[in-house]
This record gives C-alpha cells, sequence and structure tokens, in this order.
C-alpha cells in the first residue's frame, strides 16, 4: 500500500495595506462582519470565490494614534474625528470611551483623563504615583506596576472605575519592589519581593481592598517576579534571578485559594517571553533559540518548536493558538524579518521587508498586523496549502 503524507504549506496574503503621511505610533483594529460585496467595496483583499451576499469577518482601522493625535475612522478610512491628546493612551473604544495619562516631571505624579468618541471630558484624575493600565474588559483601572518592579517609596495601589472615574479602593504596598495586575473581575493580584529579597508575597484584593488570602515563600535565590499572567482562575508569576541558566521559573496559583498548583524551571538561557492564547489552555515561552507550549492545568511541557534565527524579543499567538509570531522588537540587527511557526505541524515561515518591520495578532483572530518603518501598515492573512 503505497501512503502519501501530505505537508501542509503557509501562505501568506496581504489583504489590507496603507501608507500613511505622517509617523503612526500604532493603530487599533477591530473586527466586522459584513458581507463580501461590502468588503470588496472597502478594498479588502482574499476574499475570491466568495458570494457577494456571503457574510464575512474584516479587519477595520478604528483609531490611529500619532505623537500628539489620535485619528478616528470610518469605515472606508476617511478621518472622522481628530483630537490632540498628549501623553500615552489607554483605548477603550469599544466601550466608547479612551484615558489618556500624562506625566509632570517636577512634581513625579500621573494624570489622567478619559473622554469619549467625540473629544468630550468624562472624568479626570490626579496625583497618582504609578502609571495605569486598563482591565482586558476595560471596566477597571488600576494604577500601579504592572510589569519589572514598582518605584520605592511611590507604594501606592489604586483601583479605579474605568467609565467613572470613581476611586473604588488604595493601599500601600509594603515592599520597595512588587508588581500588581487587575483582574476583569476587578480583583488584583499584588507581588511583593521583600527584605532581605529572598522572601516572596502574593496576595489577593477584592475591589474593596481587603486582602482574600496570601502566599509567602522563600527562595534561596532570590527572585523577583518580573510578569502576572492570568488565565481560567490560574495566576502565573514569571520568578527572575535574571542571571542565570536554569534558574527561572513559572509559579501556578490557584485564583480563589493561593494554593500551589504547579512549579516549573525554565529551560535554556534568560530572555522569557509569554504568549496564551484565547482558545487554549497552552502557555507559550520564547526563550533563546526555541519555543515551547507549557499546559497551564498542570506545568507540562507539551511542545516544542527549535527556530534557531536569530534572537527574537517578542511573542504573539493566534486567537486559536494555531500560530506564533516572534519579532525582534527595537533591538540587534536585521528587524526586517519576523517569524511564523505552524504550531500543529511546527513549520516556520519568515515574514520580510525591505525596512524594518513589527508585528502582532489582531486581538480574536489569526489577522496579523505589520507596522513597517516606512509608515505602511499591512494586515496579512494566513492559510495553509496541502502538498506533497
Amino acid at each position: 500500500m503505497l501512503v502519501l503524507l501530505l505537508i501542509a504549506s503557509i501562505q501568506l496574503k496581504t489583504v489590507w495595506e496603507k501608507t500613511f503621511d505622517e509617523p503612526v505610533v500604532d493603530v487599533w483594529v477591530e473586527i466586522d462582519e459584513m458581507t463580501v460585496k461590502e468588503a470588496k467595496r472597502l478594498g479588502i483583499k482574499g476574499l475570491e470565490g466568495k458570494s457577494p451576499n456571503e457574510k464575512v469577518k474584516v479587519p477595520l482601522i478604528k483609531a490611529i494614534r500619532t505623537k500628539n493625535k489620535v485619528l478616528f475612522l470610518d469605515k472606508e478610512g476617511n478621518i472622522k474625528e481628530e483630537m490632540q491628546i498628549p501623553g500615552r493612551l489607554l483605548p477603550a473604544f469599544n466601550k466608547g470611551f479612551f484615558i489618556t495619562e500624562t506625566f509632570d516631571r517636577e512634581s513625579y505624579y500621573y494624570h489622567l483623563k478619559c473622554y469619549d468618541l467625540k473629544g468630550n471630558l468624562i472624568w479626570e484624575k490626579d496625583n497618582l504615583r504609578n502609571p495605569s493600565f486598563l482591565s482586558s474588559d476595560k471596566n477597571y483601572l488600576l494604577s500601579g506596576s504592572e510589569a519589572g518592579t514598582g518605584i520605592e517609596s511611590f507604594k501606592d495601589l489604586v483601583l479605579i472605575d474605568a467609565k467613572t472615574g470613581k476611586e473604588l479602593c488604595r493601599m500601600r504596598v509594603g515592599s520597595d519592589f512588587w508588581v500588581s495586575k487587575i483582574l476583569p473581575s476587578g480583583e488584583v493580584i499584588v507581588f511583593e519581593h521583600c527584605y532581605p529579597y529572598t522572601l516572596m508575597k502574593v496576595y489577593l484584593l477584592n475591589k474593596s481592598g481587603e486582602k482574600l488570602w496570601e502566599f509567602k515563600r522563600e527562595i534561596k535565590e532570590g527572585l523577583s517576579s518580573e510578569k502576572i499572567m492570568y488565565k481560567n482562575g490560574k495566576v502565573i508569576l514569571y520568578l527572575s534571578t535574571g542571571a542565570r541558566k536554569n534558574s527561572e521559573r513559572l509559579m501556578c496559583l490557584d485564583k480563589n485559594s493561593g494554593e500551589i498548583l504547579w512549579e516549573k524551571i525554565l529551560e535554556g538561557e534568560i530572555g522569557y517571553k509569554f504568549a496564551i492564547p484565547k482558545a487554549k489552555n497552552i502557555l507559550y515561552v520564547k526563550s533563546a533559540g526555541k519555543a515551547y507550549g507549557i499546559d497551564i492545568n498542570n506545568g507540562k511541557t507539551i511542545w516544542r518548536c527549535n527556530y534557531k534565527d536569530g534572537y527574537y524579543i517578542y511573542v504573539s499567538v493566534s486567537s486559536d493558538g494555531k500560530y506564533l509570531l516572534l519579532h525582534r522588537g527595537g533591538l540587534g540587527k536585521n528587524r526586517n524579518k519576523l517569524l511564523l511557526i505552524d504550531v500543529e505541524s511546527k513549520t516556520i515561515k519568515k515574514i520580510e521587508r525591505e525596512v524594518n518591520i513589527y508585528g502582532r495578532f489582531i486581538k480574536d483572530s489569526n489577522l496579523i498586523l505589520l507596522k513597517r518603518e516606512d509608515n505602511k501598515f499591512e494586515i496579512i492573512k494566513i492559510t495553509k496549502k496541502e502538498g506533497l
């Protein structure tokens, strides 16, 4: 009997592209449903062979962030609203508002302003000591330290209702070095790295600032937390020495009880980045020269892929977990290349341009948003072609 092995090759097609007249910091894309006929009228490509009245989901640029402006676009890509917005932008466009954050270098305070999509001021708040970040559902805002460590003496943790600006609770963190994460429920996970820096403390706060549980552990290596991740009731801490091979680790806690579910020493060199797809309970980890997947239910490594093609800094994952995208960020040479990995087949596809590029998956999709150094943006669709 003759058995044929079919190998699926990755095919990439640019379905939308646009060059902007002025430098663009970022764009915000949302997926809209419309007929094929309307999508083609808007310039969406890759719809050959589909009926004109068939419903399809297509990516649309909703807003553009330049250095000091936010431009809101209609479906045709025309500017319908332009606002002068200084500082950092915290977008919640699907909720009907966005928040700006500016920093006063003399007082060392952050100032927040919330606007509706017509530019009307909804609320403002000042005298915040730390930068703010939104919960994934955009309902809550936390002034705290999301990555790395908090600043010594700036220990205020402030939970805010993102829509109204009402302060829900304020507390003081006990340690100089700490990191926090806001959950969709409004609860807050806090990691403290306590003196003499061999004691780690993790606790969960409710929306009133009450401590629901606390976990302590003595770690002789003197670990600090660089990142807190959350998925389906599991709090995952990335603990780092920042120095030694095979000394970085992951620790998974039950969100409701604080109980340790599993621990794992990470493989290889330091320099890890992480991504969890919406549709799977797998934590994808990028290290130097390889990527692997960890089951967040038990901490077991269930997938590995060696790419050995230089040092990539960031990892992005498609919403269904079928593809990983690696890019180099702003460091190193040859930043005109991304690596796309098919998780199932471990096929690796290079995405290259003649200029430096950055890329990420658009939220809730398998579409890649590509930003080029020449101020051109592309949206790329992934398909597979079966072959021998």
